[in-house]
Parts: C-alpha cells; sequence; structure tokens
C-alpha cells in the first residue's frame, strides 16, 4: 500500500472454531488478529494476486475503481 488508507471498524460474529483458528493462523504468520482477518479477506475477495498472497504481501494496493474484475483475472493494474 502506497498510500495511507483510511481504516474503519467492523463488527463481526463467527465461530469460536473459526476464531481459534484465525488466532493460530496469526501467531504462525506473525501477524496481529486482525491484520490476519485483513489478509484473509483481500487474499479471499481478490485483492491480493496468487503470487502477492504467497508471497505475503499483506500492504499489496488496492485495485483501481472500477478494476476489481480485472485484478482478480490476475491483470496489471
Amino acid at each position: 500500500m502506497t498510500q495511507q488508507e483510511e481504516m474503519v471498524r467492523l463488527t463481526i460474529a463467527v465461530p469460536a472454531t473459526l476464531r481459534a483458528l484465525l488466532k493460530t493462523s496469526a501467531k504462525e504468520n506473525d501477524r496481529s488478529f486482525s491484520g490476519e482477518i485483513v489478509h484473509c479477506l483481500k487474499r479471499g475477495s481478490g485483492w491480493l494476486s496468487d503470487q502477492e498472497a504467497a508471497g505475503d504481501t499483506v500492504g499489496a494496493q488496492a485495485p483501481a475503481a472500477g478494476n476489481e474484475n480485472a485484478a482478480r483475472q490476475g491483470s496489471v493494474i
């Protein structure tokens, strides 16, 4: 991420088993619990390419507005 991005707070309910899995994964990846959730959301939504996710680049820049599908298809934006 090259620019400081505005952060928003979310409150969500998840199963206890998922919370435990995320806490374990966060510890293994040396991330905060919130950082792990953000990483998983970025990876799952296509914000991170498969290559970026494999390289563990949590701070990758978001696709430009309107180009979300290009990012999911692996195109360079």
